[in-house]
């Protein structure tokens, strides 16, 4: 391969993720969070017209799903999740009256293709680190790199704005925290002054 054979390939990487990156930065919906409840409700939105991104802080979205139970790649759901499933072609079996089995790889892999699929725009390695605030009410997300995160190194984050952001981070629960330590220290300012 020439070397401008690979420049090219570089540049088709950086200009069609760039180009990614700039339409998102005005979002109907912000997901934090690329697990199950996260794509989901991604894909939701996204099928109802809304300009929906997710970010995901790990390289491959899913969450814990991909274990399914103790690393065993099994998940057991009711019939309301088994209905979504199903809706999007994975297979379940019933296990016993209410509840159904499913592969975790086969069921993660599908929420993540069918939210692509709706028009998601899905960040990966990107860690949402807080919220943007505008007249008391929150207007964005602030996001980081994951990698960077991890080293410790201390750099500017980027910001997207957002009509709402959903918190999807699963039991960590980070951006709720973050939105509760700025209404609490937002409270506390109005009490001094």
């Amino acid at each position: 391969m020439s070397k401008l054979s690979e420049v090219e390939i570089t540049r088709a990487i950086v200009d069609t993720y760039m180009n990614s990156l700039l339409d998102n930065l005005e979002l109907d919906v912000a997901v934090a969070g690329g697990g199950p409840a996260g794509l989901t409700a991604a894909r939701e939105l996204a099928l109802r017209g809304h300009k929906v991104a997710l970010f995901d802080r790990k390289l491959s979205p899913g969450g814990g799903m991909w274990g399914g139970g103790m690393g065993f790649n099994v998940i057991v759901v009711q019939e309301e999740g088994r209905s979504i499933l199903e809706e999007l072609g994975v297979r379940t079996s019933l296990y016993s009256p209410g509840y159904y089995t499913a592969s975790s790889v086969e069921s993660i892999t599908t929420l993540i293709a069918e939210a692509c699929r709706a028009g998601v725009s899905l960040f990966n390695l990107f860690s949402v680190e807080d919220v943007m605030v505008d007249l008391d009410r929150i207007a964005g997300v602030v996001v980081t790199s994951s990698p960077i995160e991890i080293a410790g190194l201390h750099v500017d984050p980027v910001c997207f704005s957002a009509k709402y952001v959903i918190e999807a981070t699963g039991h960590p629960l980070e951006v709720l925290h973050t939105v509760i330590e700025k209404t609490v220290l937002h409270s506390v300012l109005l009490l001094a002054a």
